[in-house]
């Protein structure tokens, strides 16, 4: 008989509760360097171990390119950038998708800019100023 309340999940590995980075081949957290890294950044790939760590990596300026100098600094906002080029070894499903609705986006923006468009030109046509 099939238990369908309770999923038949099994661990990968046994860790403790706060595992050293020399306990595990994930990396460690690349902000306290104390825990391993579980979680990754969408916007700049660096890897941390929690909520708080991620939160501090987002206040941080980041370096672009490893360039140090002012100008090349962004402050992380956690989110990927939909536009960064992928190569077609990293193309999966997952980015067809998020490119294909990029493009419903630009699409909803395109037409909501053209019926504004539309309207501001019907009223300077019909008054002789624009509203």
């Amino acid at each position: 008989k099939i238990n369908r309340n309770k999923p038949n999940l099994t661990p990968l590995t046994k860790m403790s509760a706060t595992p050293s980075p020399a306990d595990s081949t994930l990396p460690p957290c690349e902000i306290c360097n104390k825990k391993i890294a579980i979680y990754c950044c969408p916007r700049c790939s660096i890897k941390t171990c929690s909520l708080e760590c991620c939160r501090s990596h987002k206040l941080q300026s980041t370096p672009i390119d490893g360039n140090s100098e002012q100008n090349s600094t962004i402050i992380c906002n956690g989110k990927r950038d939909r536009t960064k080029f992928c190569s077609l070894r990293q193309f999966s499903d997952s980015q067809l998708a998020s490119d294909y609705h990029f493009l419903e986006d630009v699409l909803k923006v395109s037409d909501s800019s053209k019926r504004i468009y539309q309207g501001i030109a019907r009223d300077y046509k019909n008054n002789g100023h624009f509203p």
